[in-house]
This record gives C-alpha cells, sequence and structure tokens, in this order.
C-alpha cells in the first residue's frame, strides 16, 4: 500500500455531492481509506437545494465527531476529514485564507440569470446576441444561476469556466503538495456534472507543475434514474442517454490526464421527483459504488511516473458492479472486494446505532453504563446534547442513508431491525453454516447479552476519564466483539 497523502475529492454536480453523502456514511462506520486527510471540494451552484445544505451539515457533523474519535482507540470516524480553508501552507499568509467551506462559493452569481451572467443585453453586440441566440433558447437564457444549469451542459460550459478565477481554486493551488492525489466525481448526463468534469480537468492541466504531475482518478456515473415528466421543469430524463453518448465520444477522443476512470450506471432506472428547487431524492447504491470507487483509488499501488504530466501517462478504466443482477440486494450480492471491505464497519455501525439509540437508554444501571458515563453525563447521553449532539445528528442522518438505499427500483437491503436480532444481517445465515457445536454453546445474541459484553469490554479501556470519548471507545470495542462472534465472514 502505498504511503498516505492528502486527497482532493471534487464532487460536481448534483451526483457528485450524493455520493461524497455516500463516502461520508462509510467512512463513519470505520471503512477505510488509504488518504492522511480527505478534502471534499463540492461545485454545484444549487447551494439552496435541500440535499446540497445536509451534506455540508453531515461534513460539519463528522468533523466534530473526528475531533472525539482522534484521542480514542476507535474505527468510527477515524479519517480526517476537513474542508479546504482548513489547510495551511507555508506559502498562504493570514490575508489569503478563505472560509471552512465544503465547496465553492457561487452566492456571487445565484441573482443573476444565465444572459445576466454573459452581458447578453448589456455588453453584446447584436451580432453576438443573434449568435448565442442559436445555442441558447430565450427559457435558458433567462434561468435563474441559483439553480443549477438544469441539465444543460452548454450553459454549465461557460459558468464553470471562470473555476479557475475563484479564490478557493487559487487557494488550493496553493496548498497542494507533490504526492497528494486528486478524484473528481460527476454525472454524464446531466448539466453541472457534464461540463464540470472536463473543464476541471483542463484547469486542472494548468495549474501548476505538481498538480500537473499528480495522480488523478475520476468516476463517471452514468443514468440510474429518470425523472417524472414536469412541464414546468428544464430537465427531460428523456435526453439522459443522448447525452451520455455524446459525453462518452468525447471522452474517447479528448479527455486526457486521468490515470483511473471508473464507470458506473444502472439499467433498472430509479424514479424520481422532477424538482429542480430541492432535489431531494433517496439514497441510491450507485452512489455508494461510485464511493467505493473512490476507496479504491486510494489502494491501487501502481508505479505511477509523476515525474512526468498525467496527459502523459496511459488511463486505466473500471468497471464498478454487482455479483446478482437483481431488485433486492444484499450485503453478500456485492462484489468480493466491496464485501470485505464494507461488511464489519457497516455491521458495527448497526449495533452502535442500536446500543444508543435503544439499549441504552434503559442501561443506567449497568456497570459500563456507569463506568463510561457516571451521573455526570447521564443526562447529556439520554438528552442528546452536549458533546453528544453530533452524534446523535450523524446518526439520524446514517439511519435515513441505509433505509433509503433500499426503497427505490434496485434496493439496497443490507439490514432488517424488524426480525429477531440474529437475523439482522440479511442472509447472513444462509452464508455462514454455523456447525452444531457452535449453535449449541453459542449464547444467541440479545440486550442482556450484549450488556455482558459491554460490562467486559469496559474494563479493556484505554480511557480513564468518563464521557463521550469513554463511551465511544467502548462502542468499538463492544462491536467489534459482537461481529466477532455472531456475524463475521
Amino acid at each position: 500500500m502505498s504511503s498516505k497523502n492528502n486527497l482532493f475529492i471534487f464532487g460536481i454536480g448534483g451526483t457528485g455531492t450524493r455520493v461524497v453523502k455516500s463516502l461520508i456514511m462509510l467512512l463513519s462506520a470505520g471503512v477505510k481509506i488509504n488518504a492522511e486527510k480527505v478534502i471534499p471540494i463540492l461545485i454545484d451552484p444549487h447551494e439552496t437545494s435541500d440535499e446540497y445544505r445536509k451534506v455540508k451539515m453531515m461534513l460539519e457533523q463528522y468533523e466534530k465527531m473526528f475531533q472525539h474519535a482522534k484521542t480514542t482507540n476507535t474505527s468510527f470516524f477515524s479519517t480526517e476529514i476537513l474542508p479546504l480553508g482548513q489547510l495551511h501552507s507555508e506559502t498562504i499568509n493570514d490575508t489569503e485564507k478563505i472560509d471552512n467551506s465544503f465547496g465553492l462559493n457561487f452566492s456571487k452569481y445565484a441573482k443573476n440569470t444565465f444572459e445576466e451572467f454573459i452581458g447578453y443585453n448589456k455588453d453584446m453586440s447584436n451580432q453576438d446576441q443573434n449568435f448565442v441566440s442559436m445555442f441558447f433558447s430565450e427559457k435558458d437564457r433567462k434561468s435563474e444561476m441559483a439553480v443549477g444549469f438544469r441539465g444543460n451542459p452548454s450553459m454549465g460550459s461557460v459558468i464553470l469556466n471562470k473555476l479557475e478565477d475563484s479564490e478557493e481554486f487559487k487557494f488550493f493551488k496553493r496548498v497542494f503538495n507533490t504526492g497528494d492525489k486528486i478524484f473528481l466525481v460527476s454525472s454524464i448526463f446531466g448539466g453541472t456534472g457534464a461540463s464540470g468534469f472536463p473543464l476541471l480537468l483542463k484547469n486542472l492541466q494548468s495549474a501548476g507543475d505538481n498538480i500537473q504531475k499528480a495522480v488523478k482518478g475520476a468516476v463517471s456515473v452514468m443514468p440510474y434514474f429518470k425523472l417524472n415528466e414536469n412541464r414546468d421543469s428544464f430537465i427531460d430524463s428523456n435526453s439522459f442517454i443522448t447525452k451520455t453518448k455524446a459525453a462518452l465520444s468525447f471522452y474517447e477522443n479528448q479527455l486526457k490526464g486521468i490515470d483511473e476512470l471508473y464507470y458506473i450506471a444502472d439499467t433498472q432506472l430509479a424514479m424520481h421527483n422532477n424538482d429542480e428547487n430541492t432535489q431531494e431524492n433517496a439514497a441510491h447504491l450507485v452512489e455508494m459504488m461510485a464511493a467505493m470507487g473512490i476507496i479504491n483509488f486510494t489502494d491501487l499501488s501502481k508505479g505511477y511516473d509523476t515525474n512526468v504530466a498525467s496527459t502523459y501517462r496511459e488511463a486505466s478504466f473500471h468497471e464498478c458492479s454487482v455479483e446478482l443482477d437483481g431488485k433486492e440486494l444484499s450485503l453478500y450480492n456485492l462484489d468480493e472486494d466491496t464485501l470485505r471491505i464494507i461488511h464489519k464497519p457497516i455491521i458495527k455501525f448497526l449495533f452502535l446505532t442500536y446500543v444508543y439509540n435503544n439499549l441504552g437508554r434503559s442501561a443506567s444501571s449497568q456497570p459500563w453504563f456507569k463506568e463510561t458515563l457516571g451521573n455526570e453525563h447521564e443526562d447529556s447521553f439520554k438528552k442528546g446534547n452536549g458533546t453528544f449532539e453530533p452524534l446523535v445528528k450523524f446518526l439520524i442522518d446514517y439511519n435515513s442513508w441505509i433505509r433509503e438505499l433500499g426503497v427505490k427500483e434496485r434496493k439496497f437491503l443490507p439490514f432488517n431491525v424488524d426480525t429477531d436480532m440474529n437475523e439482522w444481517v440479511v442472509d447472513h445465515g444462509k452464508i455462514v453454516k454455523k456447525s452444531f457445536a457452535t449453535k449449541l454453546f453459542n449464547t444467541r445474541l440479545s440486550d442482556d447479552r450484549i450488556n455482558v459484553i459491554m460490562n467486559d469490554e469496559v474494563r479493556n479501556l484505554k480511557t480513564d476519564q468518563k464521557g463521550f470519548e469513554k463511551l465511544l471507545e467502548l462502542m468499538d470495542r463492544a462491536t467489534d466483539s459482537i461481529y466477532t462472534k455472531y456475524f463475521k465472514i
């Protein structure tokens, strides 16, 4: 495995934001990524969409959780995720700092229409206006910038070409170090992602020697959903396939500078609500698998020739896939590498969620509760405030994400918590055949059994001071024991 450096992830457009969301969830559960720090940079002019705001808040909550986790020996929240503005460099002085946001700031364009942005009525000659009118309808020209490019990559190309002039991109160039890696996430069937990916790559190739030579990866998400019909919307999902074919044709001949390019799509198209204002749709397995592409990218141990720009290196191509082409998939229908990487972390996080939200509420008389929390932290624990607030908020988002993965046409159903606790991991009993001796002597998992495990593990904690950090370390050790005894494959 290669030495660790920073990983800059550019999440372009709505799909880029949603893939970053899936990556956050995987890392929170303890999935490992081979990077010292992960720096997500969201590029989406639709900053007022519910999804964009939620993902930025999740990143902020994760950042708070990492500050607690880094002082303990725990796998949860163990990867540092931080905003671009928190990186430091000898070339940065106090007057050049940017805010601690996880995205590029498009607010200065938010009140503009597209034609105001390009100076259609103010600065253009009649001849130029006629030329622009050939490419952009009046409806497109008068569309507001605050809701993105509405599936129009031509509009996106014009606007995102200004990206290299942004304060955030200038800051990125200053703090990028030799050995750091770059990963780009986008769809190729909409507006922001389809235009932003090749433009950002072009800007990276002229952003300085160390960035030109840096190892770069990308995932291009092809259609995995369609939109219901809405006559008032600018977006028509009937054009998604045509746009994808056009983009792939362009990539084949013109796209240079990517070392590892991942492709993913789904033939079972999920139906999404055609609401450009919120873009609030359920999470999808495709987004999670695209996030796994990022993790795979950091684990590759190729000997890249970083003495030359990435445009001179030969690209490798990857496809993300599952083992079964079914409408409902369990953990065990994922490909072997993905299963190996996420099986233990997400099962452990399932039981962390259960202990915190359910079992722990009635466990104040248990030795583990007294030893980790005591009377001074019991109230904050049960009310979910103080130092416990970021975890409570994050668990709500995480549980929503897991549920959402199981509601679309390609349902991913890793868990079923409406059954006996021993059957929570769907299909586990079919995959792992327990011996007669194991069935005879291994105590079945229950609330009482979990309390026994928690009480056993609390004796082995390294953290002395009672409170959140000590509880988090106990959760990690106890869920590790639960996994090993009951769900290991």
